[in-house]
């Protein structure tokens, strides 16, 4: 893993650490989408392609995040929450 990669994962991961601590909602019911995370680093244009492999990379390869699809929406917009492992 490439030290950039590294620095990307760990960004993303404390912004959804951080959304996760902000949020109201009931443990299981704390989703964020991209926009939340882009907000949360303070991204003005959303997330670049490397903030976006880093999700991917902490759900597919580190199981850190779990990743869905937006309820009933037909568009690609995945959420992320916190695995229940890392919560």
């Amino acid at each position: 893993m490439s030290k950039s990669s590294a620095v990307y994962k760990d960004m993303m991961m404390k912004a959804v650490e951080a959304l996760d601590k902000k949020s109201d909602a009931a443990s299981g019911e704390r989703w964020f989408s991209r926009g939340d995370i882009s907000r949360q680093v303070g991204a003005q244009h959303g997330l670049n392609p490397s903030r976006v492999k880093a999700l991917k990379a902490l759900s597919e390869e580190g199981g850190l995040l779990l990743e869905r699809q937006k309820p009933e929406e037909g568009r690609q917009f995945p959420q992320y929450s916190l695995s229940k492992n890392k919560a």
